[in-house]
This record gives structure tokens, sequence and C-alpha cells, in this order.
């Protein structure tokens, strides 16, 4: 994969990332706007991902599929769309007594397994840490959000991706495989069994094929580099 195809694939781990934070107001004008769209569809084309089919048969064209289930948010009023998203993002990853869908690495493989995750020295997210600090990146000041949330391991790929180097890219390789990979599937099910809303679905859709593209196209010495 070239310069410009690792660029959108950073892009595109972006975009998921986005889906997964909580909405605020500069990103449900985007999605009324369609530049969220454009933005996800031109990185689509430009990582040569536009015309993959889902493997469970869902659509023969991610980028389609997309265009699609976002189209409705140009429809809406600003305000109304903010609120929207807002209420689908609550219900499944902020519910009471507990989410729907745990939204961080290490709740969401325990939830899997009908355990609890431990809320202090937690394994899996020492180790996120643990891997973050390799290219000194920490939690963004003033948040206070857990390391292994699904948005930021999306950034934090984008982030490796769009700083480029071999040295970045075996990082990747490495958090995709101990981390992000581990999960990305059954997490994205999950969203989708919970909710219909637009830009959840994208968001799932798009983790599965972030977690399913070849990793070995990125490397230099991968045919067609």
């Amino acid at each position: 994969m070239n310069s410009g195809g690792k660029r959108a694939l950073a892009e595109l781990f972006s975009c998921a990332s986005a889906c997964f934070s909580y909405p605020d107001a500069a990103f449900s004008k985007s999605l009324h706007e369609s530049s969220f769209a454009k933005q996800l569809l031109g990185a689509l084309e430009d990582a040569r991902l536009s015309e993959v089919a889902f493997p469970d048969g869902v659509a023969d064209d991610a980028g389609e599929f997309f265009a699609d289930r976002l189209r409705g948010y140009a429809q809406s009023g600003e305000e109304e769309t903010l609120h929207r998203v807002r209420r689908a993002y609550t219900d499944v990853f902020l519910g009471m007594p507990e989410p729907r869908v745990p939204m961080t690495e290490s709740e969401f493989m325990a939830w899997q397994g009908g355990e609890s995750a431990l809320a202090f020295a937690n394994p899996c997210a020492l180790d996120v840490k643990r891997l973050y600090r390799q290219v000194h990146v920490t939690t963004a000041p003033g948040r206070n959000d857990p390391a292994d949330t699904v948005y930021a391991e999306l950034e934090f790929l984008s982030y490796l991706l769009a700083r480029g180097g071999e040295s970045n890219l075996l990082l990747f390789d490495v958090f995709s495989t101990d981390h992000f990979e581990r999960w990305a599937q059954p997490f994205a099910e999950a969203v989708e069994d919970a909710s219909t809303e637009g830009v959840l679905v994208v968001g799932a859709r798009l983790l599965r094929l972030l977690a399913s593209f070849d990793r070995a196209s990125l490397h230099p010495s991968s045919r067609g580099a």
C-alpha cells in the first residue's frame, strides 16, 4: 500500500473513532451537512475499500451501504440530528444500570465471558497504556476516559498509520493483534444488534472492514506496496 493509501486508511480509523465518540454539536453538524459522509466515502475510495462486499452478505458495496445509512441526516434539522444521535448513543453505551454494549475492551471481553472486569489494575487497560507510551501518547488533558475505549484505540491506530515509518507500522501490527482485533468484530456485531441508528451501524460496519483488511499490505516488502 502506498503512502496515499495509508493516509486514507488512517482517516478511516479516525472516522470510525468519531462514530463511537460521544456526539457533539460539531459532529452532528458534519452528519447533517453530509461532510462526514463525504470524508468517509472519499477515504474509502482512496483506500480501495469502497466496493468491498461484506462477508455476511448484508451489502455488495460498502460505499453504497454507508452512503445510504448516512443520507437521512441531511433531511433532518441540525438540532434534531444532535438529539437523535445522542439518544441512540446513550441508549447503547451509557444505559443504566449498565450499558447494552460496554465500550472498553476490558469490559467488553469480560461481558462476553459473563464476568466483571477489574475496576483497578486491569491488565488489559494497563497493556494498552504501555503500548501508548511507546510513542508518548497519553489521554487528552482534561479527559478521564479509559485508555481502552473503542474510540481511543481507533484513534491510536489512526495516529500510527498517519505517522508512518516501519516502527510505527510494527506497533500497529502488535496493537491490532493484541487488542483491536480481539474484540472489534464481536463489538461491531453487538452494536448492530443493539441499534439501527445510522451512524452507529456505519461505525460497526466500518469496524468489520478495518479489522479484516490485510495488514501485510502496509509494509514496504509486501507485494504491490
